[in-house]
């Protein structure tokens, strides 16, 4: 499962399998991750059983993590006294039973319940140590302490220890099965089979015996492995009258058995003789008692006729016995039959057959072996109908409904459920619900107080919360009165449920199946079993073309699976594990383009939906989304970006201001729209960010919006706001430019004012580029002086002497006739009146007044 989901075996060390589907239950919080380390590092699980080491070595079980590290303790230099401690924890922790020894790779861990003296010793490696003699002779009570536990110093000893144990443990359970220890010469242990040990699968058991009774292999030096075999009743030399169970008979066996048969039935004839002489008082002569005469005096109880054996020693028991005989024979030799082993052609080959009867593979050109296509018809349904109700008691259900309300037009109330025998008649129950509600908070908040056991105050409080909850009851109450009479809907006979529909939620599942939840109206035979009824399916542009729950649920196990949900158009829900069973053959990709394609319809119409989905992290792809109206015209690439960025005035924010977004909320939403791709107009207003944007130096949000991509949005924004200030300074300026006469006094000031007020909106201004901006200043400055020279064409410095001059002049002038004489006009803005202030100071110099001198543009 790890590796379906995954792709390798690399198992982190904190790794821990999900409780949840499509993991196998029984292994929910298994700690997976130690488990792997515990392999890796001690062989539990897989020492000394290499089917065990074969099967995860066909599933690529990493066996190293890491490289191993160098140790920088040499071996030899590690106390006995470490190792002893280690290996005492090894036997009791790791293999409590059998020959003690450790795997070469094998490290002590760094956890309990390791001494922590002992923990990262290279236990496996120090154990060869732990067999030269050198090392012994230098640790005189090194050999008896590791021959209790089990650890035997000499290598060779130990590996003939476990061989031994193994013809042990195998004799033991041939005894259980067969009764005793007469193990036939070409016995051996079967493989892969539970009622034996599975150390012992594939030992030739019987030519093991025949080499400890001819040989004294495993004894020959020790007593007490002797001893072992006489206690579970070892034969060390089978009888020779014994017969052979389970072996095949020898052609001098089989004469001799037929001797002794004959001999056996010679002996019986002459008894039975003598008591026939004995019972009529007279002998009869040995030689006549060896002659079969009832088929001649009629004494046999056959009615056919007998052929005479007179020339047969023994008569007709004889040719009995050795036919007989003969029979026993012939099926003990079919039943001890020797079958050879298989060779790896044959199994191949049977292997092969049974894979292409089963359509694993097939063959492809030239007799080559491909893999088989195996067509899976699985007709499953998502039929969430809840509880244990089928398809058939809901078409049941809402036939009855039909029956009792005149039809499903009515049918509105999503929690409509069929009620049971102990409820009211009517299904709906509105009515008292806040009560209900009102009682259990009221009881819970008593409650609460009550663990605090301040008694009084539980019961003041709760006096005041259940008073606070009628108040609020009374104020909702018309409400609740008139929704009560919408829901409320007088049935036309009296309604009577069968018992078998009580508790099913009528009005969920039918809105489930409106909106297409539900795996119905997508089938053609159940669609036409409800339009038989006359089902209402509500409003068709609702109605989402795929069975939505369905495809969640394939969704979920691809999530839960591969990890994301970019899924190939071409993916199909596969039918083995860890993929679920139900929903094998599914087209999960087709399915994934479709709701791509819906992702503007199920915005617009299905929120609750795409919530489920982000839970799944799924991947929307806007340039597969269609259009929630199909007549609908293509979107322009400034309302492209609009739909998934949002309005620049609010988006390009470097900083939001405080209490901007309470703001918004309070006093919005600004405009009204079902469309889901202009979400952003609902909360725009330029109002609330102008003094934010003035403050980052832009004066013309007009001009900025076409600059960044946003005709549609500027033209909006002067038809509400009116002209920017760029367009108003350039109407201005080509006004002046060509000619247009001045013809008043107060026209003149009035543009001289216009002017001034233009240069200094324009101070901070960091919409255009620097130079661009000096460059208008400029122009402005010089269009000043020409109203107030009255010269055209000149250079500014010619422009700055005249002005200069008329200053001169204009002090000899009587009071009263300076044309320019500052005049306070109502109404002006105060920055206007500050330049007015400014420039009908004759005490101030006309440069500095203009400010030619002291312009500051703002650097880039």
């Amino acid at each position: 499962m790890y590796k379906a989901a995954y792709g390798d075996l690399k198992v982190p060390a904190r790794f821990v399998v999900p409780a949840m589907a499509p993991w196998p239950e029984a292994a929910w919080n298994m700690q997976l991750g130690k488990k792997v380390a515990a392999i890796r590092s001690t062989g539990k699980y897989v020492d000394e059983k290499p089917k065990r080491r074969k099967q995860l070595d066909q599933l690529g079980f990493v066996w190293s993590a890491r490289a191993p590290a160098k140790s920088a303790v040499d071996n030899a230099e590690i106390p006995f006294e470490l190792l002893y401690e280690a290996l005492v924890v090894y036997r009791r922790e790791v293999k409590p039973a059998g020959p003690l020894s450790v795997p070469k790779e094998f490290t002590v861990p760094d956890s309990p319940p390791w001494p922590e003296r002992t923990r990262g010793l290279p236990l496996g490696r120090s154990s060869v140590t732990l067999r030269s003699k050198a090392y012994l002779k230098e640790n005189p009570d090194a050999a008896a302490k590791l021959k209790e536990i089990g650890f035997l110093a000499d290598a060779k000893a130990s590996a003939n220890d476990i061989r031994f144990m193994n013809v042990y443990n195998a004799l033991k359970r041939y005894k259980e099965v067969y009764g005793d220890l007469f193990v036939p010469q070409p016995f051996e242990v079967p493989t892969n089979s539970d009622d034996w040990p599975e150390e012992t699968w594939g030992l030739r058991l019987g030519a093991r015996v025949n080499a400890i009774r001819s040989l004294g292999t495993f004894v020959k030096s020790d007593p007490e492995r002797r001893r072992m075999l006489d206690d579970i009743g070892f034969v060390w030399t089978p009888p020779e009258s014994e017969p052979r169970k389970r072996g095949r008979k020898s052609k001098a066996e089989k004469e001799r058995e037929e001797m002794e048969a004959i001999a056996d039935a010679n002996g019986t004839r002459a008894d039975e003789s003598q008591d026939d002489g004995m019972d009529d008082g007279s002998e009869i002569d040995p030689f006549v008692s060896s002659f079969d005469l009832s088929s001649i005096t009629g004494d046999s109880d056959s009615d056919e006729p007998i052929s005479p054996t007179w020339g047969l020693e023994g008569g007709q028991e004889l040719q009995e016995v050795v036919t007989a005989a003969k029979e026993e024979a012939a099926q003990q030799a079919s039943q001890d039959e020797y079958i050879p082993e298989r060779t790896l052609g044959q199994s191949l080959e049977e292997a092969k057959s049974r894979a292409m009867a089963v359509g694993i593979i097939q063959e492809g050109e030239g007799k080559r072996m491909v893999k088989g296509k195996r067509s899976r018809d699985i007709p499953w349904y998502n039929d969430d109908f809840g509880d244990d109700f089928v398809f058939d008691d809901v078409v049941e259900a809402l036939t009855l409904y039909k029956n009792f309300y005149g039809g499903f037009s009515n049918f509105t109330n999503e929690e409509f459920v069929i009620p049971t025998m102990d409820e009211l008649a009517s299904p709906f129950e509105d009515d008292g619900m806040l009560d209900d509600d009102a009682s259990a908070r009221a009881i819970a908040a008593i409650a609460r107080f009550d663990e605090m056991d301040e008694l009084e105050m539980a019961e003041s409080m709760g006096g005041r919360e259940v008073g606070r909850l009628e108040e609020e009851e009374e104020e909702l109450s018309p409400t609740l009165e008139s929704e009560t009479k919408v829901a409320e809907i007088k049935p036309l006979v009296e309604v009577d449920w069968p018992e078998h529909l009580e508790g099913m939620r009528l009005g969920n599942i039918v809105a489930r199946m409106r909106d297409g939840s539900l795996e119905v109206k997508h089938l053609p035979e159940r669609k036409a079993q409800l339009d038989a009824i006359d089902f209402d399916w509500g409003d068709p542009k609702l109605f989402i073309d795929i069975p939505f729950e369905k495809a969640m649920c394939a969704m979920y196990a691809y999530y839960l699976i591969r990890g994301d949900m970019f899924v190939r158009e071409d993916f199909v829900m596969p039918d083995d594990d860890p993929w679920p069973q139900a929903l094998a053959g599914y087209e999960v990709g087709q399915m994934v383009r479709r709701i791509r394609e819906l992702q503007n319809f199920l915005e617009a119409y299905h929120p609750e939906k795409v919530s489920l989905l982000r839970m799944i992290d799924f991947v929307w792809f806007p340039t597969l989304a269609l259009p929630v109206d199909p007549n609908e015209p293509e979107m322009t690439p400034e309302m492209l970006k609009l739909s998934a960025l949002g309005h620049p005035d609010y988006s390009k924010m470097i900083d939001i201001p405080m209490g901007l977004p309470d703001k918004l909320i309070a006093d919005g939403p600004f405009f009204d729209s079902e469309d889901p791709k202009q979400w952003w107009r609902k909360w725009h207003n330029w109002d609330y960010v102008e003094d934010y944007w003035y403050q980052h130096g832009r004066r013309d949000n007009a001009y900025v919006l076409r600059r960044m991509g946003y005709p549609q949005m500027a033209e909006e924004h002067e038809e509400k706001y009116g002209p920017g200030l760029f367009t108003q300074i350039e109407d201005c300026l080509n006004r002046l430019e060509n000619g247009e006469p001045v013809s008043t006094a107060e026209e003149k000031e009035e543009l001289i004012s216009k002017l001034k007020y233009y240069r200094g909106e324009l101070s901070g201004c960091t919409d255009i580029h620097p130079n661009d901006l000096e460059q208008l200043v400029e122009d402005i400055d010089i269009h000043t002086l020409q109203l107030v020279t009255g010269k055209r064409g000149a250079s500014i410095e010619e422009l700055s002497e005249a002005a200069m001059q008329m200053q001169i002049d204009e002090q000899d002038l009587p009071e009263g006739e300076n044309d320019y004489e500052e005049e306070e006009l109502e109404g002006e803005e105060e920055s206007e009146d500050e330049y007015e202030e400014e420039y009908d100071d004759f005490d101030v110099d006309v440069e500095q007044e203009l400010g030619l001198d002291s312009t500051e543009v703002p650097e880039s």
